[in-house]
């Protein structure tokens, strides 16, 4: 899971990467995942602003319900080794909907509300307002994929804590460009709390 940053800017303090399963440090699959799954945290250090920024790149498991609980789980106690005042990023493909549950399938919104609860909040739609969220997700389809009504596949959902978001955006593929991924990308834009 890799995290990128801007070496004009920041210098690495910490990087750190884990397996999201009950070894931690041993790479095999978690609970009923389908694959091993990890997570990468890299503490970086603003050469500008003089503050500390922490950014966490995951992704979740894509059929178990448990995994995705538990590795969120297990990211969430990592960060508890953070002041709870460190601005926090926590990005990546988490499988599941944070706002209601994918229909005939066992994925709910129970991982996004264990961030939620830890004071996370989801950067595009605290910018945006949109609902329902759109999709993420498009099957390889790009524009012509046709998501459920419920906003069930906004899966890629970038989260802050104690940061303020300045804009975010779903990048969508124009109709004649064949995707590279079966995901669109997430950007967002953020700013220390307190500036502008």
């Amino acid at each position: 899971m890799p995290v990128f940053w801007d070496t004009r800017r920041f210098d690495r303090s910490r990087v750190e990467s884990f397996w999201l399963n009950n070894w931690r440090e041993t790479k095999a699959i978690g609970w009923d995942a389908s694959n091993e799954r990890a997570a990468t945290c890299v503490e970086l250090r603003d050469l500008q602003a003089e503050r500390t920024v922490l950014v966490i790149n995951t992704h979740l498991d894509h059929v178990g319900e448990v995994a995705r609980v538990r590795g969120a789980q297990l990211i969430l106690d990592f960060l508890e080794e953070w002041p709870e005042e460190t601005p926090m990023i926590v990005m990546g493909d988490f499988n599941s909907s944070p706002y209601r549950p994918i229909r005939r399938t066992l994925f709910t919104a129970r991982t996004y509300g264990l961030f939620a609860q830890a004071g996370f909040m989801d950067a595009y739609r605290s910018v945006s307002g949109t609902w329902p969220p759109p999709a993420t997700f498009h099957d390889y389809q790009g524009a012509a994929y046709v998501p459920d009504e419920y906003g069930t596949w906004y899966i890629d959902w970038p989260m802050t804590r104690n940061l303020r978001v300045l804009s975010a955006e779903i990048i969508q593929n124009p109709l004649e460009t064949p995707p590279l991924s079966d995901h669109y990308p997430v950007t967002a834009v953020v700013a220390y709390t307190g500036e502008s």
